[in-house]
């Protein structure tokens, strides 16, 4: 499981390491610190994790294994050769695990990315490394190697801890009780009996099913009369596919 049951708090666990790329991308030469030979990836994070300047370790798996401790990696570049790197960020602290990374990251950060106005959303750990990684992909328009996503936000910020309180509902509720849905910060809750999205809906349990407002004296708005959407991207059925694939070139359109 990506998230371990130790017992303690549930989801706030301690992680080293993330990947962040694997493929002929690199950093810039500039923060290297140490280049060890013949060295695997268990022994190069040892490495890493031993020297107090170390922010980032690379392993390059030919040669026998080649091991770069970096201080740093503001820059992702094409090596424009035929080469397998792998790139690790350190984290070390305790983190909270996202749900759905390839979800989180297709639906929401790449726009943010992308945007003019800056998200609310907190930042994932290694994330200026994770868009960088996505940015030269989406430039380039070769997918030659792989660029993780992101995986982990810090346990301690205020979303991890919110979003850590959350428990499932009763298996059963009495008549009468209510729920309130609405959306994330994210996204707006719409009807489709309204024209305009609203803030939330109060449903009330009603003869075994939720109930919304009434519409006339048989009907009434159901949780299958509302979704929530981030935005309106019109294109053709192929975009579609696309979009839900997370293919980087429908965020260019």
């Amino acid at each position: 499981s990506a998230v371990p049951r130790t017992g303690g708090a549930f989801n706030a666990f301690h992680v080293q390491a993330q990947q962040i790329l694997k493929g002929p991308y690199s950093c810039e030469v500039s923060a290297e610190i140490n280049t060890l030979y013949g060295v695997g990836q268990s022994a190069c994070q040892q490495q890493c994790m031993a020297e107090r300047q170390c922010r980032f370790y690379q392993v390059t798996e030919d040669d026998n294994g080649i091991c770069t401790l970096l201080n740093a990696c503001d820059h992702i570049g094409d090596t424009g050769i035929q080469i397998t790197n792998t790139l690790f960020g350190v984290i070390d602290k305790a983190v909270c695990r996202i749900a759905d990374p390839d979800a989180c990251w297709a639906q929401r950060l790449r726009r943010s990315e992308l945007s003019f106005q800056p998200s609310s959303m907190p930042r994932c750990e290694l994330q200026d490394q994770l868009e960088n990684c996505d940015a030269l992909q989406m430039a380039t328009g070769l997918q030659q190697g792989s660029c993780a996503r992101c995986e982990y936000i810090g346990a301690n910020e205020s979303a991890a801890v919110h979003s850590r309180r959350k428990v499932p509902p009763p298996d059963e509720f009495q008549p009468g009780a209510q729920l309130v849905v609405g959306c994330g910060a994210a996204g707006m809750l719409f009807s489709a009996y309204d024209e305009f999205p609203q803030a939330s809906v109060t449903m009330t349990c009603v003869n075994g099913e939720w109930r919304g407002p009434a519409l006339d004296a048989s009907r009434w708005v159901s949780v299958d009369n509302l979704t929530c959407s981030a935005c309106v991207q019109v294109g053709t059925a192929e975009t579609k596919v696309q979009a839900q694939a997370g293919v980087q070139e429908v965020n260019m359109l």
